[in-house]
């Protein structure tokens, strides 16, 4: 999930049933858009972001640690405003922050991989009336604490090249770019 893939591997990724997205190097995303052919669904261009311990901006009190119990209100969330994310229940099984007004979800954004002490962070989410308002900076800031204070002090995540709002909300929450990846979005494998 985190780190490089060997050839066997890259190919193995060709063999996922279900949907999946993945944040690949460009050899590698070449080498499974071949293997899989018609099934990419999308394939973009990421910036890679990372966080070493806590971030310069405070924990914002808006921000909770959401849990199974919060499964309907999320996948709501995610169904109205982001239907082509990848979002899975487990997820809400890692660290999973959501950001209330008024007793609202209106942002959110968990961990989504985590391997030998490094976590991936992602699906970020504020609804489309409450952009630009500095929430999804928020949200990695409390979420990227409430990280720290288990012990994982280095946090990645990716954006796509076109969405420079959230590269600029992170890099304000203390993120530094750091590497280039391939977005490729797979559908599942016809019955």
């Amino acid at each position: 999930m985190i780190g490089r893939l060997d050839v066997d591997e890259e190919l193995s990724l060709a063999d996922v049933a279900h949907e999946v997205e993945l944040h690949v190097e460009t050899g590698t995303a070449d080498r499974v858009s071949m293997a899989v052919g018609s099934r990419v669904k999308l394939r973009e261009g990421l910036r890679y972001y990372r966080l070493d311990g806590r971030p310069s901006l405070g924990v914002d009190p808006r921000c909770r640690r959401l849990s199974s119990a919060n499964l309907n209100e999320v996948s709501e969330l995610f169904e109205s405003y982001y239907p082509d994310a990848v979002f899975s229940t487990w997820m809400l099984d890692l660290p999973f922050i959501g950001l209330f007004e008024e007793d609202a979800l209106i942002a959110c954004g968990g961990v989504i991989g985590l391997a030998a002490g490094i976590v991936n962070i992602g699906n970020f989410l504020t609804i489309p009336h409450a952009r630009g308002r500095g929430l999804a900076r928020a949200v990695a800031a409390s979420l990227t604490h409430s990280l720290v204070d288990v012990g994982i002090s280095i946090s990645t995540l990716g954006i796509t090249d076109g969405n420079l709002a959230a590269c600029r909300a992170y890099e304000a929450a203390g993120f530094r770019y750091f590497d280039r990846r391939v977005q490729l979005n797979l559908t599942p494998i016809a019955p």
